[in-house]
């Protein structure tokens, strides 16, 4: 009678196991993910444009990528400024102008980080009236690539803001922290 008892009890807890593996793999759950970057939250613009000190953002178009304008006759200072509202792109930022026969020198911006505003200066010499056209040529460029590219040498990299030698806050802190060393 006990042989019974334990070989019922051994044929339910066999059946228990084999019921539950087989609910188990029933009940697989599918999802599909797609990865790609987010373009709601990338956005860098011209947000102003100074002649000699004076004002002129009205020429920078619509779109905040670009910007015409004839430059008086002499020597003259462009002054651009570029926002990079994205928070998780940083971007790689290119000025290209075409001019008459004035010479123009551009301070190029390069990256700019993400949530930063940078300003730079056009000088314009041997200018006669001549109109002046400037592009923004933009390059996304992700939080994981700059990381990558700037740590490609570590084998270990370790973030603690309470480093007294690193004096940073943030991780963005830290990224161009570890920026410059990778430079040195």
């Amino acid at each position: 009678m006990k042989n019974k008892a334990n070989l019922g009890i051994f044929g339910i807890l066999l059946a228990m196991v084999v019921g539950y593996a087989a609910i188990n793999v029933v009940l697989n759950i599918r999802a599909n993910t797609i990865l790609g970057y987010n373009e709601d939250d990338f956005r860098v613009y011209i947000s102003r444009l100074m002649l000699d000190g004076k004002n002129i953002s009205e020429n920078i178009s619509a779109q905040g990528d670009s910007f015409s304008f004839v430059a008086p006759s002499g020597s003259n200072t462009i002054t651009y400024r570029v926002i990079n509202e994205s928070t998780q792109y940083d971007a790689n930022v290119n000025l290209t102008c075409t001019s008459g026969n004035a010479t123009l020198e551009i301070e190029q911006i390069g990256l700019i980080a993400a949530k930063t505003i940078e300003t730079r200066d056009i000088k314009i010499t041997n200018a006669n009236n001549d109109l002046i056209t400037c592009t923004l040529n933009i390059e996304q460029v992700s939080k994981t690539e700059i990381a990558s590219s700037c740590c490609s040498n570590a084998s270990t990299v370790s973030f603690t803001p309470k480093n007294p030698d690193w004096n940073v806050k943030t991780v963005e802190e830290a990224l161009n922290f570890l920026r410059e060393k990778t430079k040195q």
